[in-house]
Parts: structure tokens; C-alpha cells; sequence
């Protein structure tokens, strides 16, 4: 990889870009993140509420364009060519996203001359009760020239020459209200799949958006395909435990299979222990979330389950060490259940019931876990 060269005199001009559709809500608190930007673009595709209208309002440069049939790469491509030619570099920031305090100073801080992307930390506060997902991206800071977007939905940016890549602390928020599939990803989905049907990561977006709107047969019939293709690891990882789910006739041979193959991460270990405590099997229960519990790094990816690293393999191992009897083993991994989620019934019933099992002439237990574990 070229070496980018020390940082040149001077600030890069940033543009932050966007394309919209009826997300007037969102336009104040989007927009107010990008304070200073040298140019904030966003592109309207078709709005029938005053998303534009705010937008121009608050001083956002708003351009207005329709794309039929609608694509997502040629939206982005439209919003991409209406950046002033002049700018350095840009951020593509979705209107359910915001840049955090100090980005500028940070993107300026990481930028040198000759570099073309820039790295950034991505969060999505996904739960009230649970630590929010973070990752790293490469696909939301580059130059202004040099890139386009690919695919038709889930796009992706990509360098017409050799990528000189740089890493910054940066970090962009998304807020996002709600995860479910918008209605227009799994027909976008299939287009890509017919315009790239030796891609393996094209086939398992696919799989998992069929599954999303219950097209079980269509969902599995994808994924299998997608393991047959080149995929990357995390996606076949992926797809493993997604057929675990709907193959439940195979679950165990899909999970041991994707614990075999990524011993290294906490989600098939989880899954395999889950398993085990739904069939009654506590000792295979325990065994599979101490493998678990061994791994203490999580994976930098947007696959990593918030999940694996909350409560539930400390839960797993409390609740096999309860139904073995090895109560001490059970009070330890309750006790850390109860402190990664304070306020989860859940592990506080759980933790409530190994006290109980430790003093059963006591009575009930009369104070919450929660509040003497915090």
C-alpha cells in the first residue's frame, strides 16, 4: 500500500453528503452534526413531506433530482457529482446518523496529503439496556474525486486506483429507530444477486433479507449458495448460524461446524450453549460458555453480536452451573450476568434464584441483585 506523506500545509475542504426521502424529522439534528463542514450537500430523491424545505432552511445546499427505477448507487453517484468540485474530502452521512463533538479536528488530525479514505469508528446504540455495537468502516470518508458508488442496495464505495488509506477516531452515530428491513431491499437485493451471481456476499445480503420477510425456503436456498461461493469469513461465520436457525433439523451440525471453524469468536460458542440448555444438557451448557467466556475480545465488525458480549454466556454458565448444583460456580456467573445488565428480570431472577439455593432456610431473598451488585 502507497504510504500517504506528511500532512500539508493548510485545512482539507470537507463536504458532508447525503441523499434523503421523507426524513424531515431527522434534518435539524442531522444537520446541526455537521457544524463545520465547508459545504453540506444533501440530495432529495422524491420527498412529499418538507425534507428539503428544512433542509434550505438551515442552510443545507439542496438539490432535488428523481432516479426511476431507484437504485441506491446511482442516487449516491448523483449526490456524489453535485459535491463542489473543490472539495478534499467527503463524508456520506445517512440523515439517521450523526457525526460526534471534535470530528473536524479529528478528520484534520488524521488527514495527509496523498490519502484517499479514511477510517472511522461507527456505533449503533441498538438497545436501552445493552452496550451499543461499535466497528470500524472504511466506506463513509474519501477524497472527492477517485470514487463511486456500487450496487444497486447495501452500495458500497469504491477507488478507481490503488486506495492510500489512513485511520482516524472519528466517530459517526447512527440512530436509526428501528431495524426493520425497508420494503424496497429485498427487490434491490435480487437485481444485485441477477447482476453479480458469483458474489458470495451479494447471496447471503439476499439470504438474510428473504429471512427477513419470512421467505424461509428462498432464505435457505441463498445462504446454501452463498457457502458455496467465495465469502468472507465473518459472512460465512454468518450464514452458519443463520441455518442453524432455519434448518433446525441440522442446528447442532451447523453449529459445531461454525465453532470449528471460528473457535475465536464468542457467537457460535453462545449459540452451541444455548442449544445445550434448551435440550436439558447442562454440563455440554456449561462447557460451551466457558468456551465462551474464554475469548475477551470481540471482533471488529458490524457482525459482532452485542448480545455474546452482554450477559447471555455468563447467564448460560450460572444457569448449567445451577441445574449441576455447583452453586459457587452458579453465585459467580449470576453475579456477572447481574453486573453487565443491572436492570435485566431476567438475570436478576436468575441471580434471586442461586441466593435462594444457597440459603434455602432463609426465605425469600429480600433484596434485588441489582442494587447490591451494581
Amino acid at each position: 500500500m502507497i504510504q500517504p506523506q506528511p500532512a500539508r500545509p493548510g485545512r482539507p475542504r470537507i463536504a458532508v453528503y447525503a441523499i434523503a426521502k421523507n426524513e424531515e424529522p431527522l434534518v435539524e439534528r442531522w444537520f446541526a452534526s455537521t457544524a463545520g463542514a465547508d459545504a453540506v450537500v444533501l440530495v432529495d430523491t422524491g420527498s412529499v413531506d418538507r425534507t428539503p424545505a428544512r433542509a434550505r432552511e438551515l442552510d443545507a445546499t439542496v438539490h432535488e433530482i428523481n432516479v426511476e427505477p431507484f437504485r441506491y448507487d446511482v442516487a449516491r453517484n448523483r449526490a456524489l457529482a453535485l459535491v463542489p468540485a473543490g472539495i478534499d474530502l467527503c463524508v456520506s452521512l445517512d440523515l439517521d446518523e450523526v457525526l460526534t463533538e471534535g470530528w473536524r479536528a479529528q478528520l484534520e488530525a488524521a488527514w495527509r496529503a496523498g490519502a484517499t479514505r479514511v477510517r472511522c469508528r461507527y456505533e449503533w446504540p441498538w438497545s436501552d439496556s445493552y452496550p451499543p455495537l461499535r466497528f470500524t468502516m472504511v466506506d463513509r470518508i474519501h477524497a472527492r474525486h477517485g470514487y463511486s458508488w456500487r450496487y444497486p442496495v447495501h452500495e458500497e464505495i469504491v477507488p478507481d486506483r490503488e486506495d492510500v488509506i489512513v485511520a482516524s477516531s472519528l466517530l459517526i452515530r447512527h440512530l436509526r429507530d428501528s431495524i426493520a428491513s425497508r420494503p424496497q431491499y429485498l427487490q434491490l437485493l435480487r437485481i444485485r444477486a441477477a447482476e453479480h451471481p458469483d458474489d458470495g456476499h451479494t447471496a447471503h445480503l439476499l439470504a438474510s433479507e428473504a429471512r427477513l420477510n419470512g421467505l424461509r425456503e428462498e432464505a435457505i436456498a441463498h445462504e446454501r449458495r452463498a457457502l458455496a461461493l467465495p465469502l468472507p469469513p465473518n459472512d460465512r461465520l454468518h450464514a452458519q448460524l443463520v441455518l442453524a436457525h432455519l434448518e433446525p433439523d441440522a442446528r447442532e451440525a451447523w453449529l459445531l461446524t461454525a465453532c470449528a471453524e471460528r473457535p475465536e469468536r464468542r457467537e457460535p460458542w453462545c449459540e452451541l450453549a444455548q442449544m445445550h440448555l434448551e435440550r436439558g444438557e447442562w454440563r455440554a451448557c456449561r462447557a460451551a460458555a466457558h468456551a465462551a467466556l474464554r475469548i475477551t475480545d470481540p471482533a471488529d465488525d458490524h457482525l459482532t453480536n452485542p448480545f455474546a458480549w452482554g450477559p447471555w454466556p455468563e447467564h448460560l454458565a450460572a444457569r448449567a452451573s445451577l441445574e449441576l448444583g455447583d452453586l459457587d460456580w452458579a453465585l459467580h456467573h449470576a453475579r456477572r450476568a447481574v453486573r453487565l445488565a443491572p436492570s435485566d428480570p431476567t438475570q436478576i431472577a436468575l441471580y434471586d434464584r442461586v441466593l435462594a439455593a444457597l440459603r434455602p432456610s432463609s426465605g425469600p431473598v429480600q433484596y434485588r441483585a441489582a442494587a447490591r451488585y451494581r
